[in-house]
C-alpha cells in the first residue's frame, strides 16, 4: 500500500497499536490517542482529502494557534471543540505528541523526513507553585472524621501525599504487597511502569498500621487487593481521590491555593528541600527521570529562604544585640542621603 493511499487516522491507530507493543503505558497511549484524534479531525475538517504526504509545518502550527486562541476555524465536532484556548503547558504536550508521531513516520518510511522537526514548542512562563502552609494542613486534617472508615482512609491518603510526594495515579494504584511496614518503605508503579522504593516517615508507619488493623474494608474480590478501598470493596478510583481533595478545601475554607493531589506533591517536595533534604534524593523519591522538575521545586523553595533569612540575617541580629544599632528611620535617611552611584564601575561621582 502506498502513503498517498492511507489517512492520518489510519496511521495515527499504527502508531498507537505499536506504542503499546512497545510497552508504553495505558495513560501515555491515552494521551496520545486523545492528541492524535483531535489533530487528525482538525486536519479532516479544514482540509478534507487529505493525505500524511500533504501534511506539513503550516498544518500543525495552524492547529496549535487554534488550541492557543479557542478560535473556531471549522464545522462542529464534539470530539475537537474547545471552550476556550488551551493553557502553554497543555500545548506543550501537543507539540510533543505531534513531533513524536511523524518522527515514527519517518522512522517506519511512511514519509521521508518528519516536517516537524522546526515545530518550536511554546514559551510556557514560570510560575511559583503554590503550596500548603502548615495551618492550611492543620485546617484539612482537622475537618475529617478519624473515628469513621472513609475519615480515616482519606487521613491516611493525605499523610501519603505529604510524606512520601505520591502522584494520585501512584496512591490510587497501591496494593497490599506493595507496603512494607517493617522498614516504612513503599514500591511505587510510576511513568513507564517504573518501580520505585519510596521511604514514609513513623506517624505515616503508625497510620498505616491502624488503618490496615481498623478501617480498611474488605475487597470485593480475592483476586483485587488495593491498600485503598470503597465501602463496597471496590478499588477506590482517582477520580474518587480528586473529589475527596476537593471537599477538604471547602471543609477547610481553602481559598487562595488550587487544591488537588499534585499541590500535596509540591508541598511535600518544598518541605522536604526546607528540612534539609538533597535534590538527588528528591529526584529518585519523586520518580523523575532529570532535574529539570526538580529544578522547579528549588525556585519554589527560594522565596521561602528569602524570608527564613530576613529573620535570621546575621548582620541584623548583630545590630540588633549593640549598642549602635539603625533604627529603620535612621538607615531610610543614610541611605537617601547617598549620592547617586556612577555608571563606570559604580563609583560614586566625585
Amino acid at each position: 500500500m502506498t502513503t498517498t493511499l492511507l489517512t492520518l487516522e489510519a496511521l495515527a491507530n499504527a502508531f498507537l497499536t505499536c506504542k503499546e507493543i512497545e510497552g508504553r503505558s495505558p495513560t501515555t497511549v491515552s494521551w496520545y490517542r486523545d492528541i492524535l484524534a483531535r489533530f487528525c479531525r482538525y486536519v479532516d475538517e479544514t482540509l478534507p482529502g487529505t493525505t500524511v504526504a500533504d501534511v506539513g509545518l503550516a498544518e500543525a502550527r495552524a492547529f496549535i494557534h487554534y488550541l492557543q486562541t479557542g478560535t473556531e476555524r471549522w464545522q462542529y465536532h464534539p470530539a475537537v471543540k474547545t471552550r476556550g484556548s488551551l493553557g502553554p503547558n497543555t500545548i506543550r504536550g501537543y507539540v510533543r505528541t505531534i513531533k513524536v508521531f511523524f518522527n515514527w513516520l519517518a522512522d517506519e518510511s511512511y514519509i521521508e523526513t518528519s516536517p516537524m522537526r522546526r515545530l518550536r514548542q511554546p514559551r510556557a512562563p514560570r510560575k511559583i507553585i503554590q503550596t500548603f502552609s502548615r495551618e492550611q494542613v492543620t485546617a484539612m486534617v482537622s475537618s475529617m472524621n478519624l473515628e469513621w472508615p472513609t475519615g480515616y482512609r482519606s487521613y491516611l491518603i493525605v499523610l501519603l501525599f505529604l510524606d512520601t510526594g505520591l502522584r494520585l495515579s501512584e496512591a490510587a494504584g497501591l496494593q497490599m504487597s506493595d507496603i512494607d511496614l517493617s522498614n516504612s518503605k513503599l514500591r511505587v508503579t510510576g511513568k513507564g511502569a517504573k518501580e520505585r522504593v519510596v521511604p514514609f516517615g513513623k506517624q505515616t508507619c503508625l497510620a498505616l498500621y491502624r488503618y490496615l488493623q481498623h478501617f480498611r474494608y474488605r475487597p470485593l474480590s480475592e483476586y483485587e487487593n488495593f491498600l485503598f478501598t470503597t465501602i463496597s470493596g471496590t478499588p477506590l478510583r482517582p477520580a474518587a481521590i480528586q473529589t475527596m481533595v476537593r471537599r477538604l478545601k471547602s471543609l477547610a475554607g481553602i481559598t487562595d491555593v488550587r487544591c488537588s493531589p499534585h499541590t500535596f506533591r509540591h508541598t511535600f517536595a518544598k518541605s522536604y528541600l526546607l528540612n534539609g533534604g538533597d535534590v538527588f534524593s528528591l529526584q529518585r523519591i519523586l520518580g523523575h527521570t532529570s532535574l529539570e522538575m526538580v529544578r522547579l521545586y528549588v525556585n519554589l523553595v527560594d522565596s521561602d529562604v528569602s524570608d527564613l533569612y530576613r529573620e535570621h540575617s546575621p548582620i541584623d541580629h548583630l545590630m540588633a544585640s549593640s549598642r549602635a544599632q539603625l533604627t529603620e528611620e535612621r538607615l531610610t535617611s543614610l541611605v537617601s542621603s547617598l549620592p547617586a552611584p556612577s555608571r563606570r564601575f559604580g563609583r560614586v561621582q566625585p
